[in-house]
């Protein structure tokens, strides 16, 4: 019997089972219908087995990482030494100015509210210069990334004159799902964390929470070197900002290899982003009869982002034979996602960067490729 057979056969445990095992022990000739006392008697008790039948179920499903959920999953992951990602606070920049349109300083500390009918509430963390600012979000979760724009103080300050959010510094993450925690328990990468080695620095960069996927180069530029490449939560090239930050934490520049991050005495480590390798795509459809070409461009354009955030999140950080990275971006699998799109019946004339070819992504110890969607052409 598998485990799913079990869990079904579980599952024909109900009341109706009990209740028909338990009269079939009546001896004849006595009063079994619903509403007699021999069944109004049994059917306490045949309640009881019916939910102690899904209470045993319910151990037999959190008992094991593939189908244990919450914290269940958390003990679980935690006998191989990890644990949930936690979400984390985005971080902006934003400028102040006064009333004239001159850089304006405010007191770190300071809260500021986004607009809108769920506004999201910022605290000012750190001065960039005059008038810049960074920002954390004060609530953990994406929330804090979709939003840039005017933002209002929520004290009077005097003598400010306006608020912006200009950009997203540092993406936020919501909490590691159980699907997510589950796959990095059962990922066997053939390496245990320990010293500085490849699973270590995976296991340091994760345990950031503001890394979304990590590449580990040893030795890249000779020995006692380490080049640790990022993606942000959102999985795109991580910023500048994130990228000190995980600098910081792994080996500050100012005492590089002297053990004053996570990384060990002796190891100098870079932190980087990869190169954005910029696809553009071309291509001819044909649709359904009542449909035109300009009817499926959008969902062509978000299929198709889905698709490379896909690669980039599941198959960018992944170690290839235990040794190196690898990634192709196959025009199949591009066509195979337009055929995909509901209204679409074929796609001809595709191109990936004016040629029809697969593009294979550059992986060395001095350049590291992401593939980002760019220029999506679709004609009929």
């Amino acid at each position: 019997m598998t485990p799913e057979q079990l869990l079904e056969e579980f599952d024909t445990y109900n009341f109706e089972y009990f209740m028909n095992k338990a009269l079939s022990r009546v001896p004849e000739g006595l009063d079994t219908r619903e509403g007699a006392i021999i069944y109004d008697a049994l059917a306490p008790t045949a309640w009881s087995f019916t939910e102690m039948a899904q209470n045993v179920k319910n151990v037999f499903v959190s008992t094991y990482t593939q189908t244990a959920q919450g914290e269940f999953l958390d003990r679980r992951s935690q006998e191989k030494g990890l644990s949930r990602i936690p979400a984390t606070n985005s971080e902006v920049e934003a400028k102040f100015t006064d009333p004239s349109g001159q850089p304006f300083n405010v007191d770190l500390g300071l809260r500021f509210s986004s607009i809108g009918d769920n506004p999201v509430y910022y605290i000012v963390d750190e001065k960039i210069t005059d008038g810049t600012f960074s920002l954390k979000a004060s609530i953990a979760g994406d929330a804090g990334n979709r939003y840039t724009g005017q933002i209002l103080p929520v004290d009077n300050i005097s003598g400010l004159g306006y608020a912006t959010i200009t950009k997203v510094t540092i993406p936020a993450r919501d909490e590691e799902t159980d699907d997510d925690l589950r796959a990095r328990i059962l990922a066997d990468v053939g390496l245990t964390e320990y010293g500085g080695n490849v699973a270590d620095y995976l296991q340091m960069v994760v345990e950031k929470g503001d890394v979304g996927a990590a590449q580990i180069y040893p030795t890249w530029n000779g020995g006692g070197t380490v080049r640790v490449v990022i993606l942000d939560n959102q999985f795109n090239p991580a910023s500048t900002s994130l990228i000190s930050e995980v600098q910081e934490t792994l080996d500050p520049k100012d005492s590089s290899g002297n053990g004053y991050g996570l990384a060990p005495i002796g190891h100098t480590v870079t932190v980087a982003g990869p190169t954005s390798k910029v696809i553009n795509i071309s291509m001819k459809v044909s649709t359904e009869v009542g449909l035109t070409y300009v009817d499926v461009t959008p969902a062509i354009q978000t299929a198709l982002n889905d698709f490379f955030l896909n690669m980039r999140k599941q198959q960018w950080a992944t170690i290839q034979n235990g040794r190196s990275y690898a990634l192709t971006v196959f025009i199949a699998q591009i066509s195979a996602t337009i055929l995909g799109v509901r209204g679409v019946v074929n796609v001809s004339y595709l191109t990936l960067n004016n040629a029809a070819n697969d593009i294979v992504l550059a992986f060395s110890n001095t350049l590291q490729e992401v593939p980002i969607l760019g220029s999506v052409t679709v004609n009929g």
